[in-house]
């Protein structure tokens, strides 16, 4: 019986747990991300004007295991770029970049 008990709790406890990363998670993947790809790529548009920091817009659960990220990148040199993010769960990492696209930068 306390068998049953224990194993019904943690499959509750399971169910309740978040799918998607919490905002601040996110605009850590995010700054991550793009400090990451900056350095990379040092002639792109993000590379040339650096990132100061990141703010998370909206985080949408796409299925189980994928969010989508609205963000906004705060750069250097004053301007404000719009990205999308695709983030994917793999299990002994955490949560991962697997696209993105430019929405607008102002």
């Amino acid at each position: 019986m306390r068998l049953l008990t224990t194993f019904i709790l943690i499959a509750f406890l399971a169910a309740c747990s978040s799918r998607a990363p919490s905002a601040k998670s996110a605009a850590s993947l995010t700054q991550g991300f793009f400090k990451s790809y900056s350095r990379k790529y040092k002639t792109s548009f993000i590379g040339q004007a650096g990132i100061e920091r990141a703010q998370v817009n909206g985080v949408q659960q796409l299925s189980k295991n994928h969010a989508l990220v609205d963000s906004l990148i705060l750069l250097k040199n004053g301007q404000t770029a719009r990205v999308l993010l695709t983030t994917e769960y793999i299990a002994p990492f955490g949560w991962n970049v697997a696209s993105w696209e430019l929405l607008g930068v102002q």
